[in-house]
């Protein structure tokens, strides 16, 4: 289940963050805390998760999410930062030290993203098209090819 809620955190960062174009990026994450509302389609309607990113005294995001479906209570779910130059994005879960790469905004065409799936399998994703509209960088990947 946290797998599940890390990789749409993943994805909805890399959806957010994958619009923005030059060297020194726009902060995903900057001052101050932040709420990202996700929704998804259900039997019954439309569901609407929140992750809640809260600052703290370091480097790092605490990472917060709250469910629709069954869960009361918010669940820290790890931590995230930023580089420098607001191009690289990495997430750390709460029993780990160990920092993922989940956004990159540095890449280019041909060049290979490894991404957690659904089920927990990473996957090797390739960039198919990097291209600028309304001044705001896309970076268009192919489909999911499993790591041999």
């Amino acid at each position: 289940m946290k797998t599940k809620k890390l990789l749409l955190i993943g994805i909805l960062i890399i959806g957010m963050s994958c619009t923005i174009k030059s060297q020194n990026y726009k902060p995903v994450v900057g001052q101050g805390d932040y709420q990202w509302l996700m929704p998804y389609p259900q039997l019954f309607g439309l569901f609407m998760d929140t992750v809640y990113l809260r600052s703290t005294s370091t480097e790092y995001y605490e990472v917060w999410y709250k469910g629709t479906s069954g869960y009361t209570d918010s669940l820290y779910v790890g931590k995230m930062r930023a580089n420098e130059t607001n191009s690289k994005l990495f997430f750390v879960a709460p029993d780990s030290i160990n920092e993922v790469l989940i956004m990159d905004l540095d890449l280019e065409e041909g060049d290979t993203f490894q991404a957690i799936d659904l089920y927990g399998q990473f996957q090797t994703l390739t960039v198919e098209q990097v291209y600028y509209k309304d001044e705001l960088k896309h970076i268009q990947f192919d489909d999911y090819t499993p790591i041999s």
